[in-house]
């Protein structure tokens, strides 16, 4: 499930098959998720965190790919349940790299 604001970007990653199914939602795309990777800038992290929070399961685990920690990781104790697992990781793309392709 792919989640995104730019519904031109979302629909590009359905047609390039980055993703099986697409939301503006981010709680719909968490619902009943077993892992969820946050690609955004990190700035919105605390905001999607907020929002997904509610809707993981108990066994999901949540990771980013964000060039920080303390705030990822300060934002993840403030919104995420205790049953939450979150694993801060390495940034996998660069900063001049923008989209899902």
């Amino acid at each position: 499930m792919g989640y995104g604001h730019r519904r031109e970007t979302l629909e590009k990653a359905l047609q390039i098959g980055a993703v099986d199914e697409i939301t503006q939602d981010p709680a719909e795309a968490a619902k009943d998720a077993e892992l969820v990777i946050l690609c955004t800038p990190v700035g919105t992290f605390g905001d999607i965190l907020s929002r997904i929070g509610p809707a993981l399961s108990p066994r999901a685990i949540v990771t980013d790919v964000g060039s920080t920690k303390r705030s990822v990781v300060a934002a993840a104790v403030k919104y995420l349940p205790a049953t939450a697992h979150f694993v801060g990781s390495h940034p996998m793309a660069g900063s001049e790299k923008r989209g899902v392709e």
